[in-house]
């Protein structure tokens, strides 16, 4: 049972670490996206197909984060839970899928509007305006990835 249990660890981490490394690519994506669209429409719209493929394996890793993470908690029988470094983390990751949901998915359907309803809008209030949402999010999702870390590693009672 440790055996699984560790190896249901690694997945947890590895997991972790390509979601944080999803994540940084897509603030370094974003910024070329805006760059090129700004310069050329139909450019920046072929950029934006590499950005929803980070997309698609985030939300993997999140699944395979969850799965291992509740298959650990089984294994270890729920003895975790008690822990408040695991309670705030357990908490962080409702944050992570609270902004994903409403600041992360309201960005992102705006750059999809933007790219795949061809509109080619001129207004730099607007485009300002889905540029700070969209780099907010990533932003926040840095810090709430970079605070379980900390709790994780540290695990203070």
């Amino acid at each position: 049972m440790h055996t699984l249990y560790l190896i249901l660890k690694t997945f947890h981490i590895l997991s972790f670490v390509i979601i944080i490394g999803i994540t940084l690519a897509n603030v370094i994506a974003y910024h070329q996206f805006w760059k090129i669209y700004e310069q050329d429409h139909a450019k920046g719209i072929a950029t934006f197909a590499i950005i929803r493929g980070f997309f698609k394996a985030g939300m993997i890793g999140m699944i395979v984060v969850l799965l291992a993470g509740i298959s650990m908690l089984a294994i270890s029988e729920w003895s975790f839970v008690q822990l408040l470094w695991f309670k705030i983390k357990l908490g962080l990751i409702g944050l992570i899928f609270v902004n994903g949901l409403t600041l992360g998915r309201t960005s992102a359907m705006k750059v999809q509007a933007l790219v795949e309803g061809g509109n080619t809008t001129n207004d730099p209030a607007e485009l300002s305006s889905i540029q700070s949402r969209t780099r907010l999010f990533l932003i926040l999702q840095l810090l709430i990835f970079v605070t379980i870390i900390i709790l994780s590693v540290f695990r203070f009672t």
